[in-house]
């Protein structure tokens, strides 16, 4: 029995109760002249020919009102999201303004690199048939956010070009973002953020973290990375995986972000510690997940619609690799967990802090409580199955069946 929502029928069923958050059914014809992607940089050019006149001294900087009213479909759904209006980007280019120098260099840049967004997005489609394309909207925002991608019955991607230095890693971004826009998981659990309120609506750090790990992984399968060293993240990661990961499964059915994802404004809190090391473990799940599925392209399809995330961690077969010769007690916030060198656990029965492999007990829809297939060891004994790891950054493109090698 599939443990993802079957992609045609189950989908449109979500759709009908929350239309908003679904575009086109997989499976649905799609007219051959929306095969062409948009890459629209309107509201750069806009913002470059007012900037130059712009009142930094006045609250709302004078005609950056202009720039708001011209706005492409793109601008308008940034702005929206982020509640960014005239006042918000002024005092953002009052704080800021050396992220606003450069603007026109980079919007050469773009230009030239227009092809290969094309072409990245004609290789979306090779790793998901169905794909509508969503156009990709270049903007001046107030630093809110590089990348985002809408999803709904008009997908975009949004790039916030502000937020963008090197220009090298764009086309990565953009395939990441698109990803996004695909993405159909179940409609509750969404919000990332919100008050205190509505705190209770929002997804589980595993849930999250498996998003956008799914979209950092799904985006190097479409633009296989040009060598070079891991980013800082992934370097961390790597080298103190077996650690973090039983910090990752103390949080990961909470809701507290704080340590995992999102976090990057608050690196003074971090230390040394990179932000968004939820995506490090989400790309590694998901790249277990892929590397065990004999069919490739249905594994990206129930990547693409995980509806069952606990689940999904479990069928995935994902550990961290350990060390054999491991066998010194290791304190995380507090706690003490030995790595046992024959049977490859993490034990420390005295002390109830050190979280367990296994999820909380599910309800079925009926109510009643149910055990999870993934419970398979106690409260404080975690199995550490090595799951092999590919490289950083040296992925060869889609590898699947009949789909050539990447190019781009």
């Amino acid at each position: 029995m599939s443990l993802h929502a079957p992609w045609p029928s189950g989908v449109p069923v979500l759709c009908a109760v929350l239309a908003s958050a679904c575009g086109p059914a997989p499976g649905a014809e799609i007219d051959a002249a929306s095969r062409r992607a948009e890459i629209v940089t309107t509201d750069v050019r806009n913002f470059i020919a007012i900037a130059a006149s712009l009142d930094t001294t006045d609250a709302e900087c004078g005609n950056v009102d202009g720039y708001f009213a011209a706005a492409t479909p793109g601008l308008a759904d940034y702005s929206s999201r982020f509640s960014v209006g005239p006042r918000r980007l002024c005092q953002a280019i009052r704080a800021s303004p050396q992220r606003y120098v450069g603007l026109e260099a980079k919007l050469a840049t773009i230009d030239s690199l227009e092809p290969r967004l094309q072409a990245l997005l004609e290789r979306l489609s090779e790793l998901v048939p169905d794909a509508e394309w969503p156009p990709v909207y270049f903007v001046v925002g107030n630093g809110v956010s590089a990348g985002s991608g809408v999803r709904g019955r008009a997908p975009k991607v949004l790039i916030g070009l502000e937020r963008v230095g090197s220009l090298d890693g764009l086309p990565r971004l953009v395939a990441h973002e698109a990803i996004h826009t695909q993405q159909r998981h179940p409609g509750i659990r969404v919000l990332t953020g919100g008050s205190s309120f509505i705190r209770f609506m929002r997804g589980t750090v595993l849930r999250h973290s498996i998003v956008e790990g799914a979209a950092d992984f799904l985006a190097e399968l479409i633009v296989p990375a040009e060598g070079g060293p891991p980013s800082r993240r992934n370097a961390y990661g790597d080298a103190n995986e077996a650690e973090l990961w039983l910090e990752f499964q103390r949080d990961m059915h909470g809701r507290d972000y704080g340590m995992w994802l999102y976090n990057g404004w608050s690196r003074e809190a971090l230390g040394d510690r990179p932000a968004d090391l939820g995506y490090y473990f989400g790309y590694r799940i998901t790249q277990a997940y892929y590397d065990r599925a004999d069919d490739k392209q249905a594994a990206v399809r129930e990547i693409l619609t995980v509806g069952d995330f606990p689940r999904f961690l479990h069928e995935s077969g994902y550990a961290p690799a350990v060390d054999d010769a491991v066998d010194e007690p290791t304190a995380l916030h507090g706690t003490t967990a030995r790595l046992h060198p024959a049977t490859r656990t993490w034990t420390n029965p005295s002390d109830s802090r050190l979280p367990s492999a296994t999820p909380p007990p599910r309800r079925s829809r009926a109510g009643t409580r149910t055990e999870s297939r993934a419970r398979a060891s106690s409260p404080a004994t975690i199995r550490a199955t090595p799951t092999a790891r590919r490289p950083w950054r040296s992925s060869p493109g889609i590898s699947m069946p009949g789909l050539p090698a990447s190019s781009i």
